[in-house]
């Protein structure tokens, strides 16, 4: 019986993600995923600044990860602070040169704000990584030669 009043209480914490994620925060100190899942749950329901403040966070007990800078990047320019976005793309690919990802949406934020040589360059890095298919669409609309 006592378990299974438990199992209840857990069960309630995993009602949705920002639920899932604002448990794992009160329950442990310094858990750069849980501020970094709970930024991406946040930025799901619109909450972009707030999805930031914990995309800051994490960043502060995890400096070196490429995948908390493309989120914060991601965010960033949903909220049209693109120049922010690049800066955090930039760093995300300093940190994981391999990041295919980073590169494609780099490259959709400078072709954005018009910079077609350096998004055309990214689309291509990303290309040779196996993510071709968004620089055929900047070539079709004839973004990219």
């Amino acid at each position: 019986m006592i378990l299974s009043m438990l199992a209840w209480q857990q069960c309630s914490y995993w009602k949705n993600s920002t639920e899932l994620w604002t448990h794992a925060l009160r329950a442990t100190t310094d858990n750069a995923k849980a501020h970094n899942n709970l930024g991406r749950a946040l930025r799901a329901e619109g909450k972009i600044t707030e999805a930031i403040n914990h995309y800051n966070r994490a960043i502060r007990i995890a400096p070196n990860n490429a995948v908390i800078y493309f989120n914060r990047a991601t965010a960033f320019s949903m909220l049209g602070q693109r120049e922010l976005a690049i800066e955090d793309f930039n760093e995300a690919i300093r940190l994981k040169p391999s990041f295919a990802a980073a590169y494609e949406n780099r490259a959709m934020t400078h072709l954005h704000l018009g910079n077609k040589a350096p998004g055309c360059h990214d689309l291509r890095k990303a290309c040779e990584m196996e993510m071709c298919r968004p620089l055929e669409m900047a070539i079709r609309n004839r973004q990219c030669r």
